[in-house]
C-alpha cells in the first residue's frame, strides 16, 4: 500500500510530466553546429576564441547566446556560407495564409547582410537535422544572378594573421581581406578548427552593395532572408509555405523543427570589411510561453527538457545550488517577455539547464521583493 507521500509524489511527477508535454518555447532550443566562414569577426568576437578552446567549447558559447532568448547577443557566421544550425523543443507549424517564425539579427537601414534560411523537418523522430532540407525561396531565390548548387573553399592563411584565399567551383578566386585598423586578431580563420581547408555549399545572392571609400551602403533583398530587414520589420519573417525543393519546385512541410541559415554573399566592403550573416535569435511565432498561474515571482522546471521558467522583475537573480550546498550556476533575470500584472513589471524567461549532471537541486529566486526556492531534479 502506497502511504501519503508516496501518493502525493506520484500526483506531482504525473502534473510535472503533463506539463512538460505540453509546454513550448518560442526560441531555439538547441544549437546543433557553428561553421563560421573566415571573417573579421571570427575567434575575436561573437563568440571570442580563447586558446586552447575546442568546438565544443565554442558551441557552449554560441548556445549561451542564442537558446532560450532573443535579442541578447549575436553570432557571427562569417564570409559567404558560414553557417549555423538550430532546433526547436517543438514541431513549427505551418498555418495557411501567414508568417511562421522569425530569425532576429543586427541589421538596420541599408546595412544588410542576407543569410539564406532552409528547414527541415524531423521525419525519422530522432531528433536530429538529418532529414532533408528545403530552402526558402527569398524575393531573389530565382534571379538571373542567383547561383544555386555553389561551393567555395577558404585555406588556413600562411601566416596566419595574412588574408584569407578562397577559391570557387566556378574558377573563381579573391581573399578575405584583414580590416586590421578595427579587427587586428591573430587570424581570421576558425581557429578551432584542425582542418587547413574549409568547404561550404549552397545558393549564393549577387551582393546589392555600392559605394567606396568611407560611404557604403548595402540595400536589402525584398523579402526572405535573415539579418536583411530590422528585426522590428516583417521582412525578418519567414513563411514556411515558401519551402522549395533542390529542383525549386514548391514543396509543402505541414511543421519543421530545424533551421539552417548561411551567409548569402561574397563581398567586401572596404573599411566595413566583408558581408557576414548575424543572428541573435529564433522564434516560433504560433508558440507561447507557460503561463506560470500567478502575477508574482514564480519558478517552474520542465523536467523533461530540462528548461527552467522564470517570471521575475528586471534586476532579480536566479542561483542554482547543488545538494551540497555549492552554487553551481547564477544569472541576473533581465531581457525576456515582458508582462503586465498592474503593479511592478515581470519578465518572463527560459533557461536552460541541460549543462548541469543530471541530480538534486535548490534553485532560489530573489530580489528586492524577497525569495522563492524550489527543488528541482
Amino acid at each position: 500500500m502506497y502511504d501519503f507521500n508516496t501518493k502525493r509524489f506520484l500526483f506531482v511527477w504525473l502534473l510535472c510530466s503533463t506539463l512538460c508535454v505540453q509546454a513550448l518555447s518560442p526560441y531555439a532550443h538547441r544549437v546543433f553546429e557553428y561553421c563560421p566562414a573566415p571573417g573579421q569577426f571570427i575567434n575575436k568576437a561573437y563568440p571570442a576564441y580563447e586558446a586552447g578552446e575546442t568546438y565544443e567549447d565554442i558551441l557552449k558559447k554560441v548556445t549561451k547566446v542564442l537558446v532560450g532568448r532573443k535579442e541578447s547577443g549575436i553570432v557571427c557566421l562569417g564570409s559567404w556560407g558560414g553557417y549555423i544550425v538550430l532546433g526547436f523543443d517543438h514541431a513549427v507549424q505551418n498555418k495557411t495564409d501567414t508568417v511562421d517564425f522569425k530569425v532576429y539579427g543586427n541589421a538596420h537601414n541599408n546595412s544588410a547582410e542576407p543569410g539564406i534560411v532552409c528547414v527541415s523537418k524531423d521525419l525519422n523522430g530522432n531528433a536530429l537535422p538529418d532529414d532533408p532540407w528545403y530552402e526558402l525561396a527569398g524575393s531573389g531565390y530565382y534571379s538571373d544572378s542567383t547561383i544555386k548548387n555553389y561551393a567555395c573553399t577558404y585555406y588556413r592563411p600562411s601566416p596566419a594573421n595574412g588574408n584569407v584565399l578562397w577559391k570557387d567551383n566556378l574558377g573563381d578566386s579573391g581573399y578575405v581581406l584583414r580590416n586590421d585598423v578595427y579587427h587586428s586578431q591573430a587570424s581570421y580563420y576558425p581557429l578551432w578548427v584542425s582542418e587547413d581547408s574549409l568547404v561550404f555549399s549552397g545558393s549564393r545572392l549577387v551582393s546589392k552593395a555600392s559605394g567606396g571609400g568611407t560611404s557604403w551602403i548595402s540595400p536589402p533583398y525584398a523579402w526572405g532572408y535573415a539579418d536583411n530587414w530590422p528585426n522590428n520589420h516583417s521582412g525578418s519573417d519567414f513563411d514556411i509555405d515558401w519551402a522549395v525543393d533542390e529542383q525549386g519546385q514548391p514543396f509543402y512541410l505541414d511543421e519543421i523543427h530545424f533551421v539552417r541559415i548561411h551567409t548569402a554573399v561574397q563581398d567586401q566592403l572596404g573599411w566595413l570589411g566583408e558581408i557576414s550573416t548575424e543572428i541573435s535569435g529564433l522564434e516560433d511565432l504560433h508558440a507561447t510561453m507557460p503561463d506560470l498561474g500567478t502575477d508574482k515571482p514564480a519558478l517552474r522546471y520542465l523536467s523533461t527538457v530540462r528548461q527552467l521558467y522564470v517570471q521575475a522583475p528586471p534586476g532579480s537573480c536566479l542561483e542554482v545550488f547543488n545538494i551540497q550546498g555549492v552554487r553551481v550556476f547564477i544569472q541576473e533575470i533581465e531581457g525576456g517577455i515582458l508582462l503586465n500584472n498592474g503593479m511592478e513589471e515581470l519578465v518572463l524567461v527560459q533557461i536552460l539547464l541541460d549543462f548541469l549532471p543530471q541530480n538534486m537541486y535548490v534553485v532560489r529566486l530573489s530580489g528586492h521583493w524577497g525569495s522563492v526556492n524550489s527543488r528541482i531534479r
